[in-house]
C-alpha cells in the first residue's frame, strides 16, 4: 500500500480514537505507528539496495519490485506478539496501544493489499526463504499498483 494511503488511515483512525478516547498520547502514537513503521524500506533501500538517495528511485524500487532480497524488519506479524504481550502487561499503557493500533492497521492493510504469499509478512518465513523478494512478493512490487 502506497506512503500516502497509510498516513490518511492513520489519520482518520487517530481522529476517530481521539473524538471517542479524548487521549492525545493515544491518538498521535496510532499516527506515529502506521506511519514510521515504514522506516525499514528506508532501511531495506539504504543498506541492502546500496542506491544513491533519490525519492524517485527510492518509491520505484519498492513499487515496481526492484529488490533482490525484502527484509522489511519492522513488518513483521512477530513483532506485533511482542509488541502486544508488552501492552498487555505495562496495563494497556496509551502510548504502547496506540503504536499497537497503528502498526497492526498498517500491517494487516499492507497483508491485504500488497499481496505476498500468505505467510509473506512473517520475519521467519521470510528468513526460512532466504528474504527472497521473488517468493514473497510473487506478484510484483511491495506496495503494489
Amino acid at each position: 500500500m502506497r506512503a500516502s494511503y497509510h498516513v490518511a488511515v492513520s489519520v482518520a483512525i487517530s481522529g476517530a480514537l481521539l473524538a471517542t478516547c479524548h487521549s492525545a498520547v493515544l491518538s498521535a502514537a496510532v499516527v506515529i505507528g502506521g506511519v514510521l513503521i515504514d522506516v525499514d524500506h528506508a532501511a531495506e533501500y539504504l543498506f541492502i539496495a546500496k542506491k544513491p538517495l533519490s525519492l524517485r528511485r527510492f518509491f520505484a524500487t519498492f513499487y515496481e519490485g526492484r529488490l533482490e532480497r525484502v527484509h522489511i524488519f519492522l513488518h513483521s506479524w512477530e513483532l506485533l506478539i511482542v509488541l502486544s504481550t508488552v501492552t498487555i502487561l505495562t496495563g494497556w499503557n496509551s502510548f504502547l496501544t496506540g503504536l499497537l493500533i497503528g502498526m497492526s492497521c498498517h500491517l494487516l492493510l499492507d497483508q491485504l493489499c500488497n499481496r505476498p504469499c500468505p505467510l509473506g509478512y512473517f520475519l521467519a518465513y521470510r528468513a526460512l526463504k532466504g528474504f527472497s523478494y521473488r517468493l514473497i512478493f510473487p506478484h510484483g512490487g511491495i506496495h503494489g499498483r
